[in-house]
């Protein structure tokens, strides 16, 4: 794998770990864990979609 790739794994990671904790938030009614889930999914998700954008800028962007 490419160090492109592993950038995107450690995304997606991050972002199946939040919405997992946003479940934990449910089952413990824990709106504080909820926030913080969702701050995290939105951070993955964004960073993932400016570093695809910044490698699509220098042409190294691959779609498969």
């Amino acid at each position: 794998m490419t160090k492109e790739k592993w950038i995107f794994l450690l995304f997606a990671v991050l972002t199946v770990l939040a919405i997992g904790s946003i479940g934990v938030a449910v089952a413990e009614r824990s709106l504080w864990i909820a926030i913080a889930g969702i701050i995290v999914m939105y951070a993955a998700m964004k960073g993932a979609r400016g570093y695809r954008a910044k490698l699509e800028s220098e042409g190294r962007h691959q779609t498969s």
